[in-house]
């Protein structure tokens, strides 16, 4: 992780995170409650993969809508 000129690493556990959170998905439904990720994480994800794609396009810094 970096955060201006200070460098840290950040080390977890292996895990199959698609794994848990089909588990996770699974459980919201058959237990009626609600969605662990909700919809708008995958909305923040496109823009930022929107992002990536423009800034290798162009070459520059591509800023990712304001939330």
């Amino acid at each position: 992780m970096q955060k201006g000129e200070q460098v840290s690493q950040l080390q977890m556990e292996i895990c199959d995170q698609y794994t848990i959170q089909g588990d996770l998905f699974s459980q919201a439904i058959l237990n009626n409650t609600p969605v662990p990720t909700p919809i708008e994480d995958a909305v923040r994800n496109m823009e930022v993969i929107e992002a990536i794609v423009a800034s290798g396009r162009s070459g520059h810094w591509e800023q990712v809508p304001a939330q």
